[in-house]
């Protein structure tokens, strides 16, 4: 058994644990560890695409089961990602003969896919709480004042004055 073997599987049951435990890992980690064990880049791709598959099968059926999938969302990211795969892997192509170039995108895609997750997790997290803080704007109904006002309340403030007879509602202008 060579070393490489053991390296391979070792690296394997890490990267696996990881993808079952988060759905993160296929390429985020194994190219690496593949790149850092001497494997040629056009091949790590490859072989990191056959790997993705096999540990992916295994995770998917442990998600149907716990019925975490949504099937529209898969659908939809399809139609996209699969044009994505073909024109990718074409041009994969091109530059089988590049191995620098082929590690300068993977080292691209690895630094920028934590980055953008990071901008769109604030980004997220600003818009919730814009979304908190801002007073809604209803058609107070109820309203003892004027039936007809627009009054700004903030969501589920209870703004109504305390000798309203609405005050027990949530957000007395619905």
């Amino acid at each position: 058994m060579s070393p490489m073997f053991g390296n391979l599987v070792m690296a394997g049951l890490l990267v696996g644990f990881m993808i079952g435990l988060t759905g993160v890992g296929s390429g985020a980690l194994m190219a690496p560890v593949l790149l850092l064990l001497g494997i040629p880049p056009a091949t790590v791709v490859g072989s990191d695409l056959l790997f993705g598959l096999l540990t992916k099968i295994v995770g998917v059926g442990s998600h149907i089961r716990h019925n975490t999938i949504s099937s529209r969302w898969v659908w939809t990211m399809a139609i996209g990602s699969v044009p994505g795969v073909l024109l990718g892997t074409r041009i994969l192509a091109h530059f089988a003969g590049a191995p620098a170039t082929i590690k300068t995108w993977i080292g691209v895609v690895l630094v920028l896919t934590p980055i953008l997750a990071l901008i769109m997790e604030f980004a997220r997290r600003r818009n919730a709480d814009a979304r908190r803080s801002t007073p809604t704007l209803r058609l107070c109904k109820n309203h003892p004042s004027d039936r007809r006002a627009v009054v700004a309340i903030p969501a589920c403030s209870r703004a109504c004055p305390a000798t309203s007879p609405y005050r027990a509602t949530p957000c007395c202008c619905r």
